[in-house]
């Protein structure tokens, strides 16, 4: 793409975004186990369209993935922006025998015990937006890439404008 044309100080902020990239994942020697999965869901609010957009979604497709006989059971908490609470969700998950846990955190360095007792125990953790434990797999979106795609949009059809990154709950 474009990368390249952009100033340095700018190509910087592409491999320094969010929790940072790591050369190796602690997932890199994982033995996957074997299906149907028992799908968990740890959510730490869902007041807000994204939230409940995204809870609807792994509904939707736990169920859709359990008809095809891959997943067992999908079981969801949601901890109300309590961290004590969610910490201890995601170890109820564990002591149940969930076989993958997703977790919107509501804390980034919170639940790194609750993540770390997961794995210990075989349990891969995949955080949906800001986790800083190395003990999890971190997917979250680019927002550097979509500030920039947003102003090429005002530029393009307001002819002026500015983006503004607000990160937080609404």
């Amino acid at each position: 793409s474009g990368l390249e044309a952009l100033p340095q100080e700018l190509k910087d902020l592409y491999a320094k975004v969010g929790a940072g990239v790591t050369a190796r994942s602690a997932y890199a020697d994982f033995e996957a186990v074997d299906g149907p999965w028992k799908l968990c869901y740890s959510e730490s609010y869902v007041g807000n369209a994204w939230r409940v957009a995204l809870a609807d979604e792994m509904k939707r497709l736990a169920a859709e993935y359990e008809k095809a006989g891959l997943v067992s059971g999908f079981t969801m908490s949601v901890s109300e922006s309590d961290i004590a609470r969610q910490n201890q969700q995601i170890r109820q998950f564990t002591d149940q025998g969930c076989s993958i846990i997703f977790v919107v955190p509501g804390s980034t360095t919170g639940l790194n015990e609750a993540i770390r007792n997961a794995f210990e125990k075989g349990i891969p953790v995949v955080t949906i937006t800001g986790s800083e434990s190395p003990l999890a797999q971190v997917v979250d979106s680019n927002y550097y890439v979509l500030g920039a795609d947003l102003a090429r949009y005002i530029t393009k059809n307001a002819g002026d404008g500015g983006i503004i990154m607000v990160k937080g709950i609404e």
